[in-house]
C-alpha cells in the first residue's frame, strides 16, 4: 500500500526491535510471515486471539510487540511519528498521525487481545476538542460490528484511515473558509 501521508522521522530502534520480535513470534506460531502492511493485520488478529487472556505477563509481552508492529503498519501506510519517553515503558509509547491524532499502540493491542476495555490501558484515539466533535458527527453513521471485529487491529486500522481522511477534509474545509475566493474578485 502507498503511504498517502508524510512521516518525517525514522522509527526508534526499540520499536523496530519489538515489531521484529512479533514477526518472529507469528512466524513460529502459525507459519506466516508478517510484511508490515495492512493486508497482514488479519493474520495478526488471528494470532492475538490465541494469546492467553488470564496470564497478564504473556499478554503484555505480546501486546507490546503487537503494538509496535501495528504502529509500524500505521506509520508506513498513513505516516506519522513515534514519541518514546522511556524505551522500557512500551505502554507509554505514543504515536501521532500527521493531522495530530494520537494513540498508544500497545494499549490498543491489550484491549484487542482482551476483547473488552481494560482498566489502566488507554486505547482511545485522541484529538483536539474541535476535531473530536467533527469526528463524532462524521462517524455517527458508521455501521455496527461484532465485538471481535470492533476490537480487532484490522478494524482499528480502518478507523484510523477514515479518521485521517476526515482530518484532511476538515483541514481543507477550514483552509477554504479562511482563504478569500479569488474568483469573486
Amino acid at each position: 500500500m502507498i503511504n498517502k501521508y508524510s512521516s518525517s522521522r525514522e522509527t526508534p530502534a526499540c520499536v523496530t526491535e519489538y515489531a521484529t520480535q512479533l514477526v518472529h513470534y507469528v512466524q513460529k506460531a502459525i507459519g506466516i510471515e508478517l510484511t508490515y502492511d495492512s493486508e497482514t493485520l488479519s493474520v495478526l488478529d488471528h494470532y492475538l486471539q490465541q494469546t492467553p487472556r488470564n496470564n497478564t505477563a504473556i499478554r503484555d509481552v505480546i501486546a507490546t510487540t503487537a503494538g509496535a508492529y501495528w504502529g509500524e503498519v500505521v506509520r508506513k501506510t498513513l505516516g506519522g511519528t513515534w514519541t518514546i519517553q522511556s524505551q522500557d515503558e512500551p505502554f507509554t509509547w505514543k504515536f501521532t498521525l500527521p493531522g495530530g491524532l494520537t494513540f498508544f499502540p500497545a494499549n490498543i493491542a491489550v484491549v484487542s487481545i482482551m476483547h473488552e476495555d481494560v482498566d489502566g490501558y488507554d486505547d482511545a484515539f485522541h484529538a483536539n476538542p474541535k476535531m473530536l466533535s467533527f469526528f463524532q458527527d462524521s462517524m455517527a453513521e458508521s455501521s455496527s460490528v461484532s465485538i471481535e471485529v470492533y476490537y480487532s487491529l484490522t478494524n482499528k486500522f480502518d478507523t484510523l484511515e477514515q479518521l485521517q481522511d476526515l482530518m484532511l477534509a476538515y483541514a481543507t474545509q477550514k483552509t477554504q473558509k479562511q482563504s478569500p475566493n479569488l474568483n469573486d474578485a
